[in-house]
């Protein structure tokens, strides 16, 4: 009978959490220090809610625009209770496929552990793509040959933008298209890629007390070129999807854009990895009661 995988084997058991009371630059220092893109909110021990990256961003001022000291002392005066996400927990004993579902339904990128309410681990989506590695070298094993990054990636034509472009538009196209990061390209070449952390990094924290007007005439002043990162690591078409995976857990990154020569004919995600563990996981369970 095959072991169905529990969340208590593949969580992150290194506990860092802030209290309610925490400021964001204490959330930050500890993000940092933890080397982390989530960290949860507590209180007696129990989460309360979750602090992302992506929120601390969306509560910074421009980056572009702002010193170090100016950036810790706005968020000094800032708690995570007014920032933090509502906490989507999961029992500890709890099926790995049965988080990996609920964080593909939800669009999250990770899960309190809980045992009795009391927080005991994390999962995120990186702790998850430790477990396709496993079922990708499972399945090369069974078919004889390596699984191609192809199979899973979002096939050309994609959105891309280029160099030149205002940033709020790009904001939009992210938003319209219900995705993370998009390729630049000039000239027909690859020459950066920015994610949606980018832009939040570049706008105007949500707690500006400037006017609208203020705001989208600063946003409009923003090209790609600024904030983009350039020369991003890339994977061809026909390399093991298995070596895509773990370039994205090495670098703590979200996608790579895939290239066949100069040519841009796709992009790879933690979500479409995410896509092949959520189809993976009833198999598993039906595996299991075949056996039972």
């Amino acid at each position: 009978m095959k072991k169905i995988e529990r969340v208590y084997d593949w969580m992150s058991r290194s506990l860092f959490t802030v209290s309610v009371d925490a400021t964001l630059a204490t959330a930050t220092e500890t993000m940092r220090f933890a080397h982390a893109r989530h960290v949860p909110v507590v209180k007696d021990g129990v989460p309360v809610g979750m602090l992302s990256l992506r929120d601390l961003l969306r509560a910074q001022l421009p980056v572009l625009e702002t010193k170090p000291k100016e950036q810790r002392d706005h968020l000094d005066k800032i708690h995570a209770s007014q920032f933090m996400h509502p906490v989507f927990a999961i029992d500890v004993d709890a099926s790995l496929g049965d988080a990996a579902e609920r964080m593909w339904h939800e669009k999250i990128s990770s899960l309190a552990v809980v045992h009795d309410h009391k927080l005991v681990g994390v999962l995120t989506t990186t702790d998850l793509l430790r477990y396709v590695l496993q079922l990708l070298a499972q399945e090369t094993n069974e078919i004889g040959r390596v699984v191609p990054v192809e199979r899973f990636m979002t096939h050309s034509p994609i959105t891309t933008v280029s160099p030149t472009e205002r940033l709020d538009l790009s904001r939009l196209l992210m938003r319209f298209g219900q995705f993370r990061h998009l390729p630049v390209i000039k000239d027909e070449k690859l020459v950066g890629i920015i994610s949606d952390r980018d832009l939040l990094s570049a706008f105007d924290s949500s707690l500006s007390t400037k006017s609208k007007a203020t705001q989208l005439i600063h946003d409009g002043q923003i090209t790609v070129a600024e904030i983009m990162t350039t020369k991003p690591r890339t994977v061809k078409p026909d390399a093991e999807a298995a070596r895509a995976a773990t370039l994205l857990v090495k670098w703590k990154i979200g996608a790579l854009p895939v290239m066949r020569g100069s040519k841009l004919v796709g992009i790879i995600t933690e979500r479409d990895f995410m896509s092949y563990l959520t189809a993976s996981a009833p198999q598993a369970v039906r595996q299991k009661q075949a056996d039972a």
